[in-house]
């Protein structure tokens, strides 16, 4: 089903500052300025969502983003999912961001997405991570997992309503990847419909949005 809400996308938090967490996890003041801004943002984002639900997608960063931000070629090995599981560090400092819009600004219409997540492993090792930093899920704080990596699909079975809440299909990407190619024929169309069909089917088995 669609979301009754809108997204803020975190990887536009980090292009908009042009400051890269990672490349600075030694600068602790650096890190809480970033909080700061990232939690201002989120919360003047949610303040206009206010009537309904924003989802917040943590940020997914990979080489065209390091390309715009300077980042030297080669620097970062992972992208994706893998990012915050080699730098859990960056994930903690925008979840602590929504935490911060959520509590101390009492915005409780903010639920998170977690992009680009490849299997269910990697998608609970990064709940333990924020969980670990007091970010849990609750009746009213949702967490959802990105469909974009067309290897999440060999997993879906696995997941449960006791894991998440949801899985939000980003549509333009998963369809390149699942074609291998950017200028989508129309057969290719049919085969994301079967896709989104099974998608469907396995929410619906285990109760998920």
């Amino acid at each position: 089903k669609e979301l009754d809400g809108s997204f803020y996308d975190g990887t536009e938090l980090i292009l908009d500052n042009n400051i890269l967490p990672e490349e600075h996890l030694d600068n602790k003041s650096k890190l809480s300025e970033l909080i700061e801004k990232y939690s201002i943002a989120i919360s003047t984002a949610s303040n206009i969502s206010k009537e309904s639900v924003l989802v917040y997608k943590f940020s997914s960063i990979g080489e065209f983003e390091h390309r715009l931000l300077g980042v030297q070629e080669g620097k970062f090995k992972y992208n994706g999912d893998e990012r915050f599981i080699d730098y859990p560090e960056s994930l903690i400092l925008e979840a602590l961001s929504i935490k911060k819009a959520r509590n101390q600004f009492d915005l409780k219409n903010i639920n998170i997405l977690f992009p680009d997540i490849r299997n269910e492993k990697n998608f609970l090792d990064l709940k333990k991570i924020i969980s670990l930093n007091g970010i849990k899920r609750s009746i009213n704080f949702k967490f959802y997992c990105e469909i974009s990596i067309p290897s999440i699909l060999f997993d879906l079975e696995h997941f449960d309503n006791n894991e998440v809440d949801g899985f939000v299909l980003n549509y333009e990407k998963y369809k390149k990847l699942i074609t291998f190619r950017s200028n989508i024929r129309e057969g290719d169309h049919k085969i994301i419909i079967n896709i989104i069909k099974k998608i469907s089917e396995i929410s619906k088995k285990k109760k998920l949005d």
